[in-house]
């Protein structure tokens, strides 16, 4: 993986290499590596699939010029991998770089290639994590060791990168902390670059700061007698209707009458700030026409599609018993969007409230949290990695929360930094968690261009700057 740059260097050669000469080195072994990724199944689904890969992935982080790669085991999921690329300044800054290389599992019956082929058509390359989240794993793997292998010829990176690998994101990353603990005991990351967020419609590059976070509630409501035919329903209780006339007025933005149960509240927005940002709001992706909506009305858009928490249904009842006959029992599960200023316990605690409020035979099981994760946008973090954006398309639009949920919070409760998550490969109606995944050539090679960006001006970063 680590190349020979003797024949592109030139000049002082007691300095790093620039950006673009790392970048150009890179992208070759980027894209072999990112197809080699995309043909390797490795759902979150699958512990032995995805613990297979991780041990590649150390077999080829250990071939490299990283000082130490370590793995840490994570029960019934795909382990954790860590790579350090150790920077020459002693006082240098440290530097997370998060990605994840599980993907979420779909049905090859779906896809119009064959999902593990890595069939390049039409500028895209198809897969399963071309997009989400083997894009960002190659580039940024091809990027770290294409700039520490100059280091025989021109001075490497004052800073320190550590690379994590994680393999259970897609499933709220169980264990990441445990493995962070294990892996990084006495590191001091000042910021962490995130794995890819989206791009704006028309290709236009943005950084997400910090994340959403989620909370998955079961709600299951039984009756003591069988199953029984559709014609005693006007005698007995039905349990699916029972469930939907507790969930129906909860669905959409949190209602007033959960907010009015929470300590906390969700963060204010800045709709000022939102206006003049220039955040463009997936129009064409979501089926919604800018036609008709007011300025007035398209501010409040982008503050909610930015800030404002939403419940919404993640399974119904479907069975062949509700199809046949009025259940004994039945349950679904609610989604909880979950932003930086909430706190997820206090949130279940008063949605259960509410819910028994209207039904107290329901019974409610968490499933699965994530807390949320806030990033300060005024970091010189988050200016490094504006400014690299800036560097490749002459502009990049900060998003101030990321509009998706990710374990960012690991890292904020642990470390204290800032968490960026820059475009990559991932387009409005890219196929991100569905069948026919693709990732753009192109803009992968703009993503490798970014990283390397990135790294010279983290290389750079002095004590005032931090």
């Amino acid at each position: 993986m680590s190349g020979d740059l003797s024949g592109d260097l030139s000049g002082d050669l007691t300095r790093a290499p620039s950006a673009a000469v790392v970048a150009e080195a890179a992208l070759p072994e980027a894209t072999a590596l990112w197809r080699r990724l995309i043909a390797t199944p490795s759902p979150s689904t699958d512990a032995e699939a995805c613990t297979a890969l991780a041990h590649q992935l150390v077999d080829l982080l250990r071939a490299g010029p990283a000082r130490e790669v370590r793995l840490a085991e994570v029960a019934g999921h795909g382990p954790v991998v860590c790579a350090t690329f150790e920077g020459t300044s002693q006082d240098g800054p440290e530097y997370v770089f998060y990605q994840h290389y599980d993907v979420v599992q779909t049905d090859p019956a779906d896809w119009t290639h064959e999902p593990h082929a890595a069939v390049e058509a039409d500028g895209y390359l198809y897969g399963p994590g071309a997009c989400d989240d083997k894009a960002d794993v190659a580039a940024r793997i091809a990027v770290l060791h294409q700039a520490w292998a100059a280091s025989a010829l021109t001075s490497p990176p004052t800073c320190t990168i550590h690379l994590v690998l994680d393999g259970a994101e897609e499933v709220g990353s169980p264990g990441l902390g445990t493995a962070l603990d294990q892996l990084l005991p006495g590191a001091r990351p000042e910021g962490v670059l995130w794995e890819s967020y989206l791009r704006e419609t028309g290709g236009g590059a943005v950084v997400g700061l910090g994340s959403r976070g989620a909370l998955e509630l079961e709600l299951t409501r039984e009756e003591a007698r069988k199953p029984i035919h559709p014609s005693y329903a006007a005698i007995v209780e039905d349990p699916v209707a029972d469930l939907l006339r507790v969930v129906a007025p909860l669905l959409g933005p949190y209602p007033a009458a959960l907010l009015d149960r929470l300590q906390q509240q969700p963060v204010t927005p800045d709709r000022t700030a939102l206006a003049q940002s220039g955040i463009q709001l997936p129009w064409d992706e979501v089926g919604k026409s800018r036609a008709g909506h007011t300025q007035a009305q398209i501010d409040q858009l982008t503050s909610d599609f930015i800030y404002t928490p939403r419940i919404t249904l993640a399974s119904m009842p479907e069975t062949a018993q509700v199809r046949t006959s009025i259940p004994s029992s039945a349950s679904l599960s609610l989604r909880v969007g979950i932003v930086p200023g909430l706190d997820v316990d206090e949130v279940q605690d008063a949605l259960t409230t509410l819910i028994h409020e209207t039904d107290p035979r329901v019974h409610v099981r968490r499933v699965r949290a994530i807390p949320p994760a806030y990033t300060d946008p005024a970091s010189s973090f988050v200016d490094h990695v504006r400014e690299a954006w800036v560097a490749v398309r002459s502009s990049c639009v900060l998003y101030p929360l990321m509009t998706g949920a990710g374990p960012g919070h690991v890292f904020t409760e642990r470390y204290g930094c800032p968490v960026a998550s820059p475009s990559g490969t991932l387009e409005p109606g890219g196929g991100i968690h569905v069948a026919d995944e693709r990732g753009s050539l192109e803009l992968f090679a703009e993503h490798v261009r970014f990283t390397a960006e990135l790294l010279e001006r983290l290389h750079g970063a002095s004590p005032a700057d931090r």
